[in-house]
């Protein structure tokens, strides 16, 4: 497994994660070859949801880890008491590279970040709509407190089922901003945004393995040559 320590975001680059979400596509992340994806998303919560241990030792991996744990209410599978998704974080720290929390979990969670932040691991905080894309103004205002409470990248997944929400997202994400962002749509129109962000600059862009996550995912390694090819 690569060293994990290094911070993988030191160098602002568009990057495609492939999300492990169930024992199949865990099995596909170890079969993948290095220069394939850039990183693996572990979505803890999805793993253990029917399970009682992982598939197998985080260190297995063969890419860079990016561990993620969602609640009921952050469109995840993980335990509903906020103290036990933050001692799941706490486990894993050793073997990963980067932590994704919810921004509204940024408050309680100060202890995790700042244990990140000594450990190495890079912090993206961020935030989820399942129902639209807010206006510009209350996205920029979440950037800045993301910025406050020390995230390396700010991350952002809205809806997108129309016109008028893909371009809300697209107008945000192209205005100045002091953090460096990953955004990307979900719903009908998900599928679209998610090439143009990251033509744009999104730092994180999200495929999945063996089935996708939300609607609008791209196949990870599918992404990864349509990119490839746009640049």
């Amino acid at each position: 497994m690569p060293d994990q320590r290094s911070n993988i975001f030191s160098a602002p680059r568009s990057r495609v994660v492939a999300t492990i979400s169930s024992p199949a596509g865990w099995q596909q992340a170890l079969a993948l070859e290095t220069n394939s994806v850039d990183l693996l998303e572990v979505r803890l919560d999805l793993l253990l949801a029917d399970e009682t241990a992982l598939p197998g030792p985080l260190t297995d991996l063969p890419l860079p880890i990016l561990l993620t744990v969602r609640g009921p209410g952050e469109g995840g599978r993980g335990p509903a008491e906020e103290a036990d998704r933050l001692t799941l974080y706490r486990l894993h720290l050793p073997h990963i590279a980067a932590l994704d929390l919810e921004l509204a979990s940024a408050a309680t969670g100060g202890a995790l970040l700042a244990e990140a932040k000594e450990a190495g691991v890079a912090i993206v905080l961020s935030i989820h709509n399942f129902e639209t894309t807010p206006p510009v103004e209350e996205l920029e205002m979440k950037a800045r407190r993301a910025e406050q409470v020390g995230a390396d990248i700010f991350k952002v997944a809205t809806t997108t089922n129309t016109v008028p929400e893909l371009i809300a997202l697209l107008t945000w994400f192209d205005a100045p901003h002091p953090l460096p962002l990953a955004a990307m749509g979900m719903g009908r129109l998900g599928k679209i945004s998610r090439p143009l962000l990251a033509q744009l600059g999104s730092q994180l862009n999200y495929g999945y393995l063996d089935h996708a996550v939300v609607t609008g995912q791209w196949p990870a390694a599918k992404l990864r040559r349509f990119l490839d090819e746009l640049s």
